[in-house]
């Protein structure tokens, strides 16, 4: 038997959140308060999925799902090419090419008990124009934060580094997204190699992914803002 690579685990694992069928919210009552929750709301028979991806990134998890409570994550959409719709409930939008960008957790308190969905109007949600800002684009698998890049820097201190196959270095790579297929790791050949690989992550970007696939439950965490080309070149750019 042949296990799989760790970017075709990883890329099923993700892929498979979206099919989890959520319970209805319980209605509000004298002594208990609706709990907008979605995470609340997975069947017994489902949480065996998010227990394996906490295992597998047993210190990003908790954090990612901490800023989307908190209203800190925003999706970038360039204004004049592409018009914004939100994802249907039984499927998750194309992350290719999808950026976003990501604030500090000292710009807002925790949303728990809040409601789902951040409000533009809200003085936390301001705040955060003013905080540390992190630029995630899940396509090219890159974050601007230290962490995103120590990760890397410990994938290529690996003990035992993965041997890349020949065929899957540059050849494979194409910028024809008709004819590829989203995969966990983006543009990057991190844990292709059969033997494993470590996939750098951290928590800005996981929060962006499972935000972008996992859209019937955590799209409506996150805040969306049109921009103009030099507006997102300054972004990315960081200037």
């Amino acid at each position: 038997m042949t296990l799989p690579t760790p970017r075709h685990f990883l890329t099923n694992l993700i892929n498979r959140l979206p099919t989890i069928p959520l319970e209805p919210p319980q209605p509000p009552s004298i002594n208990r308060t609706p709990n907008s929750n979605a995470l609340s709301r997975i069947p017994v028979s489902h949480r065996h999925l998010i227990i394996t991806l906490h295992v597998l990134f047993p210190n990003l998890v908790l954090p990612s799902l901490d800023l989307l409570d908190r209203g800190l994550v925003q999706k970038l959409v360039l204004s004049d090419k592409i018009k914004y719709e939100e994802p249907e409930d039984d499927q998750a939008e194309d992350v290719r090419g999808a950026i976003y960008v990501v604030y500090s957790t000292t710009a807002a308190p925790s949303r728990r008990r809040k409601s789902v969905k951040p409000d533009p109007d809200d003085d936390r949600v301001g705040n955060r124009e003013n905080s540390q800002k992190y630029v995630v684009h899940l396509q090219a698998w890159n974050c601007s934060c230290a962490a995103f890049a120590f990760s890397i820097v410990q994938s290529l201190l690996d003990e035992q580094p993965p041997q890349i196959p020949p065929e899957l270095h540059l050849a494979e790579i194409t910028t024809d997204d008709d004819k590829k297929e989203w995969e966990f790791g983006g543009m990057s050949t991190d844990g292709k190699a059969p033997n494993g690989g470590q996939i750098p992550t951290c928590k800005h970007l996981l929060a962006c992914l499972l935000a972008e696939r996992w859209g019937n439950a955590l799209g409506g965490y996150v805040t969306s803002k049109q921009v103009g080309k030099g507006e997102m070149a300054g972004i990315v750019a960081d200037v």
